[in-house]
């Protein structure tokens, strides 16, 4: 089979390489049938493969060559005949082991979505043999369906994935009502190309440096989320230990629309301006986290060491007012805000001050830094063995992600789902990175206002957070 090869962009070959995984939750009506279900799925899986053609691609390592010796690049094989590109959406009927109704009525438990079962294949592929670039699975439970959707992290970020279920999305609906006249979805050529970085990169007068990852600030490498590679001889500079991991917890908590906007409330007094209330929560779980961490009289408290928040965000818009905000890779980095570590626990410190730092560490994102973390990239002279400073258990920084204001629960499925073809709970697969790192995301807001926040955790930490009245004042835990 002939296949088109498709050169990653710098960020893309920096990513970690794993499937980035959600569960959609969707409650099926009583009278659809699972396999027609599974036919509409999957009759707009291909379709949306139709729009966006390297979804049907195969993720392989580029070899090296005569004039481009880096190694552990990437690419992807797409088929070059249309008839040949397909992703298979996997079923799976649960309908006689679990009940949708009764899962949701538990608050959806973190232990009911083992990836064991639920995913198409698991967090790591081998890139060695080539992986899919795009895995699903439609599990089928009595009265709904867990909708298992990986992207592969090296191709698409959060925002290309958002865009890639809006196109599926909206086929399915129109599958099921073609009597409704709706435009297909629309995805412009620009968000496919995987020249367009490199193009507006260029434009605004920079140029290769190969000797980039030899100069770059630590700053730099952590802005770029990677831990910094000076020796062109490895790219394994970061921390390992063979200790086995601490047992983690995973809690899910929920915060309403009307707390958000109490907590906002308390994190922007003091005429603070320019704070916005995601700053406001990034504050608050910063500090909560940190205080269940470290507990007074910890010992770490004698050392004067610094408190570490990174939050992934969205670079497109400081990349170039003329990258697409659905450019379909990835430009997701890490800002990062320090304080010291005694500060973001004290109780005397008011969170409005813990949010106006993380707003001032944003305010100075430039797109000359956001240029020279692409410059950086594409310097690194082996891209196989890269580590990240947030895949430790070690040290006092946390890594939240937030999803937030990705508008998934604005999806539409179609009639053959309840709740007006929406979903009901996004998630991600239990324990996800239990022997990896602590975790904190906030998930997708919901049409109430509402969100949920994953939250993993050393259990005795856990323990804390739970006990922590501030904390419980405006997240109310939901389930373990």
């Amino acid at each position: 089979m002939s296949a088109t090869r498709i050169p990653l962009s710098p960020y893309d070959n920096i990513m970690p390489r794993i499937y980035a995984y959600t569960i959609f939750c969707l409650p099926v009506k009583p009278e659809q049938e699972p396999r027609t279900v599974h036919k509409y799925l999957e009759e707009a899986l291909s379709k949306t493969v139709a729009q966006i053609p390297f979804l049907a691609g195969t993720l392989v390592i580029r070899e090296p060559e005569m004039q481009d010796k880096r190694r552990g690049r990437l690419e992807v094989l797409v088929p070059t005949v249309a008839s040949d590109r397909a992703v298979p959406l996997r079923f799976q009927d649960l309908t006689a082991i679990l009940d949708y109704d009764d899962l949701m009525a538990d608050g959806l438990p973190d232990e009911s979505l083992d990836g064991k079962v639920l995913l198409p294949t698991g967090l790591i592929a081998d890139l060695g043999t080539g992986a899919a670039v795009l895995v699903a699975q439609a599990n089928f439970l009595e009265g709904g369906c867990f909708l298992s959707v990986g992207l592969h992290h090296s191709v698409g970020d959060g925002a290309a994935a958002v865009k890639m279920m809006q196109v599926w999305a909206q086929y399915c609906q129109q599958l099921q009502s073609p009597e409704i006249a709706q435009s297909p979805p629309s995805v412009s050529p620009e968000s496919l190309d995987r020249n367009i970085l490199k193009q507006l990169w260029s434009a605004d007068g920079n140029e290769p440096n190969e000797s980039a990852y030899l100069e770059a600030s630590d700053e730099l490498w952590r802005f770029l989320g990677v831990d910094p590679v000076r020796d062109d001889s490895k790219s394994l500079n970061g921390t390992s230990s063979s200790a086995a991991p601490p047992k983690t917890e995973t809690s899910i908590f929920y915060m309403s629309g009307p707390s958000l906007a109490k907590l906002k409330l308390a994190g922007t007094k003091g005429n603070i301006t320019g704070v916005t209330a995601n700053d406001v929560l990034m504050a608050f779980l910063w500090r909560s986290i940190t205080r269940a961490r470290f507990p007074p009289g910890d010992p770490i408290y004698a050392k004067d060491e610094a408190a570490i928040l990174d939050t992934t965000f969205d670079g497109r818009a400081n990349f170039s007012a003329a990258c697409p905000p659905d450019y379909l890779g990835n430009v997701v980095l890490m800002n990062t805000t320090y304080l010291p570590l005694a500060s973001v626990t004290s109780s005397s410190t008011d969170l409005s001050s813990i949010a106006s730092e993380i707003r001032s560490s944003l305010n100075t994102i430039s797109t000359a830094q956001v240029h020279s973390a692409m410059t950086l990239a594409a310097s690194i002279p082996d891209c196989s063995h890269l580590t990240f400073p947030f895949a430790t258990f070690a040290g006092t920084g946390l890594c939240i992600t937030s999803t937030v204001n990705m508008p998934l629960f604005e999806l539409n499925f179609g009639a053959a789902f309840d709740n007006e073809g929406k979903p009901e709970s996004i998630r991600s697969p239990k324990s996800e990175f239990a022997s990896i790192c602590r975790r904190c995301v906030v998930l997708p807001r919901r049409t109430n206002g509402g969100f949920e926040i994953l939250i993993s955790l050393v259990e005795e930490e856990m323990d804390r957070l739970m006990a922590d009245n501030e904390f419980t004042q405006y997240a109310r835990f939901c389930c373990h």
